[in-house]
């Protein structure tokens, strides 16, 4: 059985004024014009996941958000634990992921997102910009070995 992975950092922000405000940065007219491309393909691929994770942040509720337009999901669920969540937080997260998930996607915050993309591909010269995608198997029936180094498989990078 495979595992697959997705991970996708929020789209384009504001600039944000100090640690307070950050968490209700919005997006840019910018960012969500990159989104909206973005889905343009994610909907011809007729993509579906078992679950959507996504930050509570404003910007990633958003561009999850539009996301949600183009793929199918039978469940979404926001996280306040994701926020600007380090590679560790991501790790034990997705390693206790109920095996009856074969296909996610979480939605976050570099730099954990960009790091635990490298942690888990071994692929270290990765960063993911804003709104850019990663598609990651594993060909494994669980999750808690799925999320070790390494393990994973950079399927496709999208923006």
């Amino acid at each position: 059985m495979t595992k697959v992975l997705t991970l996708l950092r929020h789209g384009e922000a504001e600039y944000g004024h100090g640690q307070e405000k950050d968490f209700s940065r919005k997006l840019t007219s910018a960012g969500k014009l990159k989104l909206e491309r973005l889905t343009n393909v994610l909907a011809e691929r007729n993509l579906n996941y078992d679950v959507v994770i996504s930050s509570t942040a404003v910007r990633t509720y958003k561009t999850t958000e539009i996301v949600l337009k183009a793929i199918q999901t039978d469940e979404c669920t926001f996280l306040d634990s994701l926020y600007l969540a380090d590679v560790q937080t991501i790790l034990d997260y997705c390693g206790s992921l109920p095996n009856k998930y074969n296909k996610v996607m979480v939605v976050g915050h570099n730099p954990g997102i960009s790091a635990f993309l490298s942690f888990i591909t071994g692929e270290y010269l990765i960063s993911l910009q804003p709104g850019m995608m990663a598609m990651v198997d594993f060909e494994v029936d669980a999750w808690e070995i799925a999320i070790t180094r390494g393990m994973g498989n950079l399927v496709e990078i999208l923006q």
